[in-house]
Formats: C-alpha cells, sequence, structure tokens
C-alpha cells in the first residue's frame, strides 16, 4: 500500500511539476498573444500528461477526452511551450503512440520548440 502510495504521489508531483513549467513558460511567453494557446495547453497536460511521460509502461491507451484533444490541439501552439525542461519530462515515443492511437497525424517537423524530433 505504501508503495502504491508513493507511486500516485510521485505521479502528482511531476504532473503538477510539468503543468507549472508549462505555466511560467507560458508567462514568458505572454508576449506572442496566441488567443486559446495557453489554455489549450493547460488542458492537453491536464488531459495527456500522464500518458506521454518519460515514466510508466509506454502502451497506455489514452482516455477519450486525452484523444478529443489531441485531435484539435494547434500543434504550433503546443511546440512554443515545448521548452527543455519539458523535453526531460516527457517521452517522444510515447508522444507518437498517444497522437496515432488518438488518429491525429502529425506533421513532419525536426523540431518542435526545444524538442528535436527524429535524427534530423
Amino acid at each position: 500500500m505504501a508503495a502504491v502510495s508513493r507511486n500516485i504521489c510521485g505521479s502528482i508531483f511531476v504532473i503538477a511539476l510539468l503543468v507549472s513549467i508549462l505555466t511560467s513558460t507560458a508567462i514568458a511567453l505572454s508576449g506572442r498573444n496566441v488567443p486559446g494557446c495557453e489554455d489549450e495547453t493547460k488542458a492537453l497536460v491536464d488531459l495527456c500528461a500522464k500518458y506521454v511521460l518519460k515514466r510508466g509502461r509506454h502502451d497506455i491507451r489514452p482516455a477519450k477526452n486525452c484523444c478529443a484533444l489531441v485531435r484539435e490541439v494547434d500543434i504550433n501552439c503546443i511546440c512554443t511551450y515545448a521548452t527543455k525542461e519539458v523535453a526531460k519530462l516527457i517521452s517522444m515515443h510515447k508522444v507518437f503512440f498517444v497522437a496515432a492511437t488518438c488518429g491525429r497525424k502529425l506533421p513532419h517537423m525536426k523540431k518542435c520548440g526545444s524538442i528535436r524530433i527524429g535524427s534530423g
């Protein structure tokens, strides 16, 4: 029981940290004035972060509400929040798995914010 409790607390801490990083990044980027971008990013973190964090299994199917948002988000908006700190916390393998599972085609890109994608 204590180990499960520690794992849950650890997961909550990591998600809270990710939200904090994204929020502080949003404040730093607020000069960009992208309507809805910050809210969209926060919603994505709230609904989907647990499926893309480096810790845990790689094959957990995302919930329907996460998938609904994944299919609708503006990739350019989300990439503005992809800092080096965020890159340390998420697994790109999991990001691609979630996108594919949710039926979202990702654009071909070499970088998303500070995250290098692929070998390019």
